[in-house]
């Protein structure tokens, strides 16, 4: 094929590939090596969940916004966390919780992920978080813009898609038994709430009815 060569000196070939070059991202673009190192650590307890959020393609409506605390996010023009200081909402909406009284936490919606890691934090080095989070597609986004690797390899962060799998949910339980007794508590991304709708309601009522199958597992085996 000739090459179109440009009055500057410039072909058409470079003109485009340098246009390429400056295009800017669309929402649904982010750091694929970003997207894989959360993916790979997250299918240390979540397996099936990235594979689903990997072949997931990202959500168009989203726009990440710089705060002064990492990235804000827009989804649907509706905020997902405070614009200025996300990190520190976070910690407030986490510190309503009483740690002494829960070993468990479930969230309600995975949003960017800093409530999450807050909470983690709070509850204590043996404590797990499951969250509940069914939009593939905002996790792919979400996970290509914000490094969650470190939360997603201690080792005790579970994600749920579907909130009627109560195998998958009661999976988390096992050998996590003894936390079971010492309390759960349930979290709410308040942004998430009513996008998640009945589904939340779902998810708790599964999660609930799995700790009480795993109460009576131990129960019974010990009696």
């Amino acid at each position: 094929m000739a090459r179109v060569t440009m009055g500057s000196g410039m072909n058409l070939d470079d003109l485009i590939s340098m246009c390429n070059d400056q295009a800017p991202q669309t929402p649904g673009d982010g750091d694929p090596e970003l997207l894989g190192r959360n993916l790979r650590a997250l299918a240390l307890r979540s397996p099936n969940e990235a594979r689903l959020i990997e072949s997931s393609p990202g959500r168009m409506d989203i726009e990440f916004i710089e705060s002064d605390e990492g990235l804000s996010a827009t989804l649907g023009g509706v905020a997902m966390a405070s614009k200025r200081r996300p990190v520190s909402e976070a910690r407030k909406l986490v510190g309503t919780i009483d740690a002494e009284s829960a070993a468990i936490g479930g969230v309600l919606g995975f949003g960017l992920g800093y409530h999450c890691t807050e909470l983690l934090g709070h509850l204590g080095k043996t404590a797990i978080v499951v969250c509940f989070e069914p939009d593939a597609a905002l996790l792919h986004s979400v996970l290509s813009r914000i490094d969650c690797t470190e939360l997603f390899s201690s080792g005790r962060f579970f994600l749920v898609c579907d909130p009627q799998d109560g195998v998958r949910i009661s999976s988390v339980f096992a050998g996590n038994e003894a936390l079971v007794g010492m309390g759960v508590r349930l979290l709410a991304h308040l942004p998430s709430v009513k996008r998640l709708g009945e589904s939340g309601d779902g998810f708790g009522q599964t999660l609930m009815d799995a700790l009480r199958a795993t109460r009576t597992h131990v129960v019974t085996t010990l009696a």
